[in-house]
């Protein structure tokens, strides 16, 4: 999914912003996994017997908080919302696009639990630890971006500044 995004991504709104959703993205799930090492909570088909799902076997993963799968879902939402923000400026197709990815986190987040590998609050956790990463490493890319995009576009003070 996250390579037919970047390409998507790449294809609509150009290459600063593919690069842009391709740190976010990788810097949300290096910091999961890393919770994920620090938590250490097993998930809920290892403390309830009662949890039989036949794809649990697929899991290689053994710990449970926070869902992965929610974290990539809700940073990947949080980007196509804003990305699409700047084009539609209709009320009510904004509303629709909120609406429509807000339901695709919130599905992500319900098939973890479904199938036995997750909790209500590893779900939760991961939506707002994908909040809080986009804010962070958003804000980052444009300050980083924006002071190398100026050093390119004016060489003169580049040179100044180093003569001094």
């Amino acid at each position: 999914m996250i390579l037919i995004v970047f390409a998507v991504v790449l294809l609509c709104f150009g290459a600063l912003k593919a690069a842009k959703y391709g740190v976010i993205v990788g810097v949300t799930s290096l910091v999961g996994q890393i919770i994920k090492i620090i938590v250490a909570r097993p998930r809920p088909y290892q403390t309830n017997s009662n949890i039989s799902n036949y794809s649990i076997s697929n899991v290689k993963d053994f710990t449970s908080f926070p869902s992965g799968h929610t974290l990539t879902a809700t940073v990947t939402a949080i980007f196509l919302v804003v990305c699409l923000f700047n084009v539609v400026r209709n009320k009510w197709g904004r509303s629709g696009i909120v609406a429509a990815f807000s339901l695709f986190v919130l599905l992500v987040g319900f098939s973890r639990m479904y199938l036995g590998v997750h909790y209500l609050s590893d779900v939760l956790g991961a939506i707002l630890i994908a909040a809080v990463v986009y804010v962070i490493i958003s804000y980052v890319f444009e300050k980083v971006w924006k002071g190398i995009c100026r050093r390119i576009a004016n060489p003169s003070a580049r040179a100044g500044a180093s003569s001094r």
